[in-house]
């Protein structure tokens, strides 16, 4: 299968690979990182396409990306996917997309009431509300596909493919904000929040086109179509070249004082010929470095697999000598950071990926700021 509207897809699911803690990839080629809320995983007891799906065991769980990228805002969109729930004693939300979920104006979601009808719900934040409802039925245990598309100021709730409701959507009503849920949203009627139980597989959100215009027949797996290998990297703030000069120090053992040499060397010049002598106790660990690389400067940036972050060895090198200035991990978000660098000398940072999968990464000729 090919997908026409590739390039329009800002979100591809298919809940076949495990994420990294509460983190899962999205396949689509903006590679969002997509973060599990509560007790979500990927389950192979039902599944639609491929190993897995996505399971979501309460009412309280849901996936959730914070992104601008996938606001809907005013334009033509299709939110589609397969859905397998397994109760339906209260309103379920299937997804949401607003300034805030427990804001009750300026957003759009998709629902499945007790009955089993399913309801598109635009909310505007000039106060209007636009509802279509599902003639068709859904069933739990049971996988469906629902289609909730835009087409100009047409809603359309497809069910398996059929057209099923359509409603139409007033001037003014748009979802600015970066919250997109899936498995949640806001009860029509209500304003409370509401989520599934079941399972949630080939989620996609289809941006600047309506997929939809006649029945279809349901798609089969999309994976194919968007097939995101994801890669190991490193991210910094500061990129700037430059060019650096090498340095050596003595150590006067008589002394005990750290004796720094500014002179040339074969390898580049210097800024300075003059002997600079430094008390041990400025240092509290690797002496040398806060030597001949130490200032006010700082290196910051994130490790991420598929931008999702992850916790992985960082090295800090001297751009030119390849000496190892320090190393450290990476915190739980991805994080890093080096400080008390100089500013006026290239940096090499690299990341080391201890589980084996990837190769090690590399980013070079780093200024601190």
């Amino acid at each position: 299968m090919s997908d026409p509207y590739v390039d329009n897809v800002v979100l591809a699911l298919p809940f076949d690979q495990d994420g990294l803690g509460n983190w899962f990839f999205d396949y689509s080629k903006i590679h969002q990182a997509i973060q599990a809320v509560g007790d979500c995983s990927l389950s192979a007891t039902q599944v639609k396409y491929g190993d897995k799906s996505a399971f979501l065991s309460a009412a309280s769980d849901y996936f959730q990306i914070l992104s601008a990228t996938v606001a809907i805002t005013n334009q033509d969109f299709t939110v589609d996917g397969w859905f397998y729930l397994t109760s339906l004693s209260v309103s379920r939300g299937l997804f949401f997309n607003g300034a805030h979920p427990a804001q009750a104006s300026d957003f759009i979601s998709g629902q499945i009431r007790t009955d089993g009808l399913v309801r598109f719900w635009s909310a505007g934040s000039v106060g209007t509300w636009d509802v279509a409802t599902a003639t068709g039925a859904v069933t739990i245990n049971t996988w469906t596909h629902i289609a909730f598309n835009r087409s100009g100021s047409t809603l359309t709730i497809f069910i398996n493919g059929i057209s099923v409701a359509t409603g139409t959507k007033s001037a003014g009503t748009t979802a600015t904000g970066n919250y997109f849920r899936i498995g949640h949203a806001i009860e029509y009627g209500t304003n409370s929040i509401i989520g599934i139980i079941g399972y949630v597989d080939d989620f996609r959100v289809t941006l600047g086109v309506a997929r939809y215009s006649t029945d279809f027949t349901p798609p089969l797996a999309f994976k194919a179509d968007y097939p995101a290998v994801p890669t190991f990297s490193i991210k910094i703030t500061p990129t700037v070249y430059r060019k650096s000069f090498f340095q050596w120090c003595l150590l006067d053992k008589k002394s005990k004082n750290i004796t720094a040499f500014y002179g040339k060397s074969f390898l580049q010049w210097s800024l300075f010929d003059k002997k600079v002598i430094i008390k041990p106790s400025y240092f509290k660990k690797r002496l040398a470095t806060n030597v001949w690389w130490g200032g006010t400067g700082t290196i910051t940036g994130i490790v991420d697999v598929g931008a999702i972050p992850v916790k992985r060895r960082v090295r800090l090198y001297e751009s030119k000598t390849g000496v190892l200035l320090w190393e450290q991990w990476s915190g739980d978000d991805g994080t890093y950071t080096f400080t008390t660098l100089s500013k006026i000398i290239d940096f090499t940072v690299s990341s080391v990926d201890h589980t084996g999968v990837y190769n090690d990464v590399i980013a070079a000729r780093i200024r601190a700021i």
